[in-house]
């Protein structure tokens, strides 16, 4: 009798661990949602929009297809009148994301902090980047600036629509650098 309770038992836990490591693709919803803010595309008439509330719709942009996928950097970084975004952080943001789209490694380590930083984010240089849209520009508690960039990579064969929230912090010199990508 005690050997079919603990042959129950462990079938019945074997499900539950099967069940809830299953595939849940398309189930997040919270993952698709754009966040209230200020957005410019990359129209030739790229205005700031305000977006009244959140929306499960991507920004509506020319979509480079598999076959005709072009790298480069399609913002207008000059628009955005922020005073978070100041001038030194524009041109950060400005060589990061030309570095990454034109695979130039020194001018992408350049915007570091130090070399084990930019050691730490080489894993997302050598991919084709298409940069299109500048998201929120926010600062946390800690005193970073925070912009965020949406567009495509390609990696592999495969076209991904990544957002992507690049970190600035100043030093004790009271220069930025970038910090973290995320």
């Amino acid at each position: 009798m005690n050997k079919l309770i603990v042959y129950s038992l462990a079938g019945i836990l074997t499900i539950g661990i099967m069940v809830s490591c299953g595939d849940k693709s398309g189930t997040n919803a919270a993952s698709q949602a754009v966040n209230a803010g200020t957005e410019i595309s990359a129209s030739p008439q790229a205005t700031a929009q305000p977006t009244a509330q959140a929306t499960d719709q991507p920004a509506t942009t020319p979509q480079p297809s598999q076959g005709d996928f072009t790298t480069g950097v399609f913002l207008d970084l000059d628009s955005i009148e922020d005073p978070l975004f100041n001038e030194e952080i524009k041109n950060l943001l400005n060589t990061t994301l030309e570095a990454l789209a034109n695979k130039k490694e020194e001018a992408f380590r350049s915007v570091f902090k130090d070399s084990q930083s930019a050691d730490a984010f080489m894993y997302l240089f050598g991919r084709d980047y298409y940069f299109d849209t500048i998201g929120t520009v926010d600062q946390d508690k800690e005193g970073r600036v925070i912009v965020e960039i949406r567009g495509k990579v390609k990696d592999s064969g495969e076209i991904k629509e990544p957002n992507s929230f690049y970190y600035f912090m100043k030093d004790a010199d009271n220069h930025w650098s970038l910090r973290a990508i995320d």
